[in-house]
């Protein structure tokens, strides 16, 4: 499975919760929002200067955002194998993992690890 890169989404999803826009988080850390939207989408990954930037403007430290793409990228390989251990295309497993929030990956392995 090609490594997907977690750090981008999961920054979108904090900066959602804390109702930060895209455009307000583009500001706070000095970089486009086309930039900003295209490192959220994992299509880039941001260098440790600006993961530094991120993880201020989050209220978050720089090394919780690396654990957070770590931990992220195991719940994304375990519920790619098994959706696809279910019969699922790997390909299709792949796109519903990048589509839904990680609450819900999580909450969905759950359920297909544990029902």
């Amino acid at each position: 499975m090609p490594k997907d890169n977690a750090f981008g989404p999961r920054v979108r999803e904090l900066r959602q919760e804390r109702g930060i826009t895209l455009d307000e988080m583009a500001v706070a850390v000095g970089i486009s929002a086309s930039h900003l939207s295209r490192m959220e989408r994992g299509m880039s990954a941001p260098s440790f200067m600006l993961a530094s930037r991120l993880a201020a403007a989050l209220g978050v430290r720089p090394s919780e955002l690396a654990t957070i793409q770590r931990d992220q990228g195991a719940v994304n390989h375990e519920l790619v194998a098994t959706l696809a251990e279910a019969g699922m295309e790997l390909a299709s497993a792949m796109e519903i993992t990048r589509k839904i929030s990680t609450t819900a990956r999580r909450a969905l392995l759950d359920v297909l690890t544990k029902g």
